[in-house]
């Protein structure tokens, strides 16, 4: 269950990128798929993430996670958007990956 403090985030972000001209999703699905390698054979693995608000400009995908952050999922939409940011719960927007975003 999403907490009421979780969801005023989530219209938090909605809000700064839509001020920006973003078009914007939310609970995106997010799936990446590996091969791991073991001393036996090569094993699939599969990730399933959602990512809480998603922003579309000019070609640009931009990632928002919101409230408390999974390290390992934000390290891997790192190589999927062109920029991801954490909004925490003090509203506060932290960048995590290459470009600022005008806020």
């Amino acid at each position: 269950m999403e907490s009421k403090e979780h969801k005023e985030l989530k219209q938090l972000a909605i809000s700064i990128l839509r001020k920006q001209g973003y078009e914007v999703e939310t609970e995106v699905p997010f799936v990446v798929s590996a091969s791991i390698m073991t001393k036996k054979r090569t094993k699939p693995k599969e990730r399933r993430f959602r990512i809480d608000v998603v922003g579309i400009k000019d070609g640009k995908i931009i990632a928002v996670e919101c409230g408390h952050a999974n390290k390992e999922k934000c390290m891997l939409m790192e190589y999927f958007f062109d920029d991801v940011y954490i909004l925490d719960w003090e509203e506060k927007l932290h960048m995590i990956s290459r470009n600022p975003i005008l806020v």
